[in-house]
């Protein structure tokens, strides 16, 4: 037991400063913070108080004690980590996004909020391009300086992108995405063969969207 015990410690311990590098990277690159609570992130927090639990067991033990307070403060942690709009980009889940990979993304305001959409391109180690779509919740009064700042940075990329679409692309495969987006951008494709795929994955995405409705 005690063995497993100073596993946990060490994972937990390592888990803490790998959090902290993301917690001070977060803290250079983001300028402007999107929204801070969310039921996730109340969960989490949720999920860190019952770390404590052995206590109604009446176990202090100090191995018990150190492994329970590291875990929730790994927890605690996590829940810290922020996305946000920086200078060079966006920062989502302790990752960069630079303007660079983003294709197209669109602001707009639901529910007193001011919510970003964007289609990211991704290349991996083996030159294989997928897309992702990302979401941004920031306040309803940052609207018009997120707004600015993307238009001054990658202000050609703007489009007007229907939430519900974006929603059935989003449940497309990755290699269908990327085929749909970049051949939109591509000047030199074909536009018959292009409208023939096109129309059928708007179909697949109609249909997978009708989840979302």
């Amino acid at each position: 037991m005690e063995i497993f015990n100073l596993i946990l410690l060490l994972f937990f311990a390592g888990a803490c400063v790998w959090l902290i590098r993301i917690l001070l990277r977060q803290k250079k690159v983001i300028q402007i913070y999107c929204c801070f609570w969310t039921a996730s992130r109340i969960m989490i927090l949720i999920a860190a108080s019952l770390c404590f639990l052995p206590f109604l067991a009446l176990d202090f033990s100090p191995m018990t004690v150190l492994r329970s307070v590291l875990m929730a403060v790994v927890i605690i942690m996590f829940a810290l980590i922020s996305d946000g709009l920086g200078s060079e980009g966006f920062m989502y889940m302790g990752s960069e996004v630079p303007f660079d990979a983003i294709i197209e993304y669109d602001v707009k305001e639901v529910k007193n909020k001011c919510k970003v959409v964007m289609m990211v391109k991704e290349v991996d180690k083996k030159g294989k391009t997928s897309l992702t779509q990302l979401t941004f919740d920031f306040k309803k009064e940052q609207k018009d300086e997120v707004a600015n700042r993307l238009k001054a940075a990658i202000g050609k990329k703007y489009r007007r992108i229907s939430f519900l679409f974006s929603a059935g692309i989003a449940a497309l495969p990755s290699e269908l995405r990327a085929s749909i987006f970049l051949s939109s951008h591509d000047k030199t494709a074909n536009p018959a063969a292009d409208k023939a795929v096109f129309a059928g994955s708007i179909a697949i995405a109609s249909d997978r969207s009708s989840f979302f409705r």
